[in-house]
């Protein structure tokens, strides 16, 4: 199970990922742009509302602009050519940055992630 696409210097490394509630089995399918310094994902309001998701604890997230108590939501990922949905818990994202889904390590764990000058591939591990 491989993906490769095109890498965007201006924009990073994205990837198509199938989000889902596990209560309702409500999906919605966005790009997410891989953050490989980042250890926890993150998720839009948009995809919140979307997925009708609740919100099952709050936590503290450090940032570069300091730390501050997100909420934090429990829900699966879909990766490309990827037949399992993988359970991961996200933190809401407080502010708009243009993303759905900002891919950290908690997901990224799932495979062997490939970054060149042009290009970007994600090898799924056998699960």
């Amino acid at each position: 199970m491989f993906f490769e696409t095109d890498y965007d210097s201006t924009v990073g490394p994205l990837m198509p990922v199938t989000l889902r509630n596990e209560h309702s089995y409500e999906e919605i399918t966005v790009n997410g742009l891989v953050d490989t310094g980042a250890t926890a994902s993150a998720i839009s309001t948009k995809v919140v509302d979307v997925l009708d998701l609740s919100e099952f604890t709050q936590s503290p997230l450090a940032t570069a602009i300091g730390t501050q108590l997100r909420g934090v939501y429990f829900l699966t990922a879909q990766l490309p050519y990827d037949n399992h949905h993988h359970p991961f818990g996200a933190f809401g994202s407080s502010a708009d940055i243009g993303l759905d889904l900002l891919i950290g390590r908690n997901i990224l764990r799932h495979g062997t992630l490939r970054i060149t000058q042009d290009s970007f591939s994600f090898t799924i591990h056998n699960t």
